[in-house]
C-alpha cells in the first residue's frame, strides 16, 4: 500500500518519527504563547510582535541557503535539533527569572515560527539527500504524511494538557520542557537508530545571499507581468489575512480570558481547520483547479477573502470571527497554495528558486509588516479618537481584498502573454511554454 521496497522502511521510520516529533512541539509551541501571551499583556501587543517575527523570517529567509548550502547536512542536523532544544531551556528560564509574559511568550512564538521555518528547511536537506530522484517520488510523500499525524497529536494533546495542569498547579510555561525533552529525543533518534543515514548529495560550493535572491526575484516579477500583479495580489492579500488573525485573536481573546481555557479552545480550533484542510486538499483543491483552469484559480483566494472580513462584520462574535477565520485560512492553506505553487511551476529551474523564495517569503513578510503596522496605528488613533478601530481596520481589510481581486484581474487578462516571456524560457531548450501547459 505505500509502495515500499526492501531497506527503505527503516530511513522512512526514522524520518517520519523525527517529522512528526518537530510538527507536534510546533503545535504546542504556537498555541501555548499564543494562549499566555493573550492571557498576559493586550492583544494589541502581538501587532509588534508580528513586526519583529516576520523581519527576522526575512532575514533568516536570506541566510537559509547560506547555512545549508555550507555546512555538512549531517552535522548541521544534529547542531539545530541541540540548539532548538538549548533554546527551549532558555525560554523556560526566562519563566524562572519572572520576565515579563509579553516577553516570555512573545520568544516562544518567535521560536514557534523557527520550529516551521528553519527546521523543515535543514530536515528536507538531510533527507533529500539520501534518495535517488525515483526513490523520491515514492517515500518523501510517505515521511510527509507523518508531519500531519504530528499536528493532529500535538493539537489533541495541547487541547487536554491545560485540565491536567491545572490539577497540578502548573502553568502553560510547564510544556516549554517537554518540547525541550521532544527535540533531546529527536537528536537521540538521529545518533542511535538513524546513525546509518549519510546524504550523498554534494554541498554546494557557491550559496546565493539574501541580495541575490531578492535582485533575482524583483527582476523576475518586474518583468513578468502576470508574476507582477500576482506579487502585487499576494501583498494585498497578507495585509487581509493579517488584520483578520488580529481581530479573530482580538474577540477570542475576550470570550476565553483565561489561558487555560483559550488554549483549550484554540487548540480544538486549530484541529478542525487541519482536518478540514486535509479533506479539501485531498477530495477537491485538485479538481476545482483542474475545472477553473490555473489562470483562474487565483480569483478564489479574493473573494473567499472578502467573505471572511464579511462575516466578521456581519456577526462580530466568535462565532462570526471564527467561521471568518477558517474561510481564509482554508482557502489559503488549499487552492491558493496549490495554485501558487503550480505557476511558480512555469519558472525555469535555474530560476526558481530564487524566485519562490522572494514570492513566499520576502513578499508575503513584506504585507504581514505592513498590515500590522497599519493596524497598530489604527487601534492607537482609536485610543485618542472616537473612532470604532474595528470597523476601520476590517474596512481596510475588505479594501485591500477588493484590490487583490483586482491585481488578479490584471494578471489572468496578461497570463497568456507572459507565458511567451523570454524569463520563462528553459536554457538550452526552443519549446514554448504554452507546449508544456494545459491552458
Amino acid at each position: 500500500m505505500l509502495n515500499l521496497r526492501a531497506g527503505e522502511w527503516r530511513p522512512v521510520l526514522v524520518l517520519g518519527l523525527m517529522l512528526l516529533c518537530n510538527a507536534f512541539a510546533m503545535q504546542i509551541s504556537y498555541v501555548s504563547s499564543v494562549a499566555g501571551f493573550l492571557a498576559e499583556t493586550d492583544v494589541d501587543n502581538i501587532l509588534l510582535v508580528w513586526i519583529i517575527d516576520f523581519a527576522l523570517i526575512a532575514v533568516l529567509t536570506g541566510a537559509q541557503s547560506l547555512v545549508v548550502d555550507r555546512f555538512e547536512r549531517r552535522k548541521l542536523f544534529v547542531a539545530v535539533t541541540l540548539v532548538f532544544a538549548l533554546a527551549f531551556v532558555g525560554v523556560r528560564c526566562l519563566f524562572w527569572i519572572g520576565a515579563p509574559g509579553w516577553l516570555s511568550y512573545g520568544a516562544l512564538y518567535m521560536l514557534a515560527e523557527q520550529q516551521w521555518l528553519f527546521f523543515p528547511l535543514v530536515f528536507w536537506a538531510f533527507a533529500n539527500g539520501l534518495f535517488t530522484t525515483s526513490q523520491s517520488t515514492r517515500i518523501i510523500p510517505v515521511v510527509s504524511s507523518f508531519a500531519f499525524a504530528g499536528r493532529l497529536l500535538g493539537l489533541g494533546f495541547a487541547a487536554l494538557v491545560p485540565a491536567l495542569l491545572a490539577r497540578s498547579g502548573a502553568g502553560l510555561e510547564s510544556l516549554v520542557l517537554v518540547n525541550a525533552a521532544v527535540y533531546l529525543g529527536i537528536l537521540l533518534t538521529f545518533l542511535t537508530l538513524g546513525r546509518d543515514l549519510q546524504p550523498t548529495t554534494a554541498l554546494s560550493k557557491r550559496a546565493e545571499g539574501m541580495r541575490e535572491t531578492l535582485t533575482e526575484g524583483w527582476e523576475f516579477v518586474r518583468e513578468v507581468p502576470a508574476f507582477r500583479y500576482l506579487t502585487g495580489a499576494m501583498v494585498a492579500l497578507a495585509v487581509t489575512e493579517t488584520i483578520v488573525e488580529f481581530h479573530f485573536f482580538r474577540i477570542t481573546s475576550e470570550a476565553f480570558a483565561a489561558a487555560g481555557s483559550y488554549e483549550t479552545f484554540y487548540s480544538l480550533y486549530r484541529l478542525v481547520n487541519v482536518l478540514l484542510a486535509f479533506s479539501l486538499q485531498l477530495l477537491v483543491t485538485s479538481r476545482l483547479l483542474q475545472r477553473l483552469t490555473l489562470k483562474k484559480a487565483f480569483y478564489v483566494a479574493p473573494i473567499a477573502y472578502f467573505l471572511a472580513v464579511a462575516c466578521m462584520f456581519a456577526l462580530p462574535g466568535v462565532l462570526g470571527g471564527a467561521f471568518g477565520m477558517t474561510l481564509q485560512k482554508t482557502t489559503r492553506d488549499t487552492v491558493d497554495d496549490s495554485a501558487r505553487k503550480s505557476l511558480q511551476g512555469v519558472v525555469p529551474e535555474e530560476r526558481r528558486g530564487r524566485v519562490s523564495m522572494f514570492m513566499d517569503s520576502y513578499v508575503l513578510s513584506f504585507g504581514t509588516i505592513v498590515a500590522s503596522l497599519l493596524t497598530f496605528g489604527i487601534v492607537v488613533l482609536g485610543a485618542h479618537l472616537p473612532l470604532v478601530t474595528g470597523a476601520v481596520y476590517l474596512g481596510v481589510a475588505a479594501m485591500s481584498a477588493l484590490l487583490a481581486w483586482y491585481l488578479v484581474r490584471r494578471m489572468s487578462l496578461s497570463y497568456d502573454q507572459s507565458m511567451l516571456n523570454w524569463r520563462l524560457k528553459r536554457r538550452g531548450r526552443t519549446s514554448s511554454v504554452l507546449d508544456r501547459l494545459n491552458l
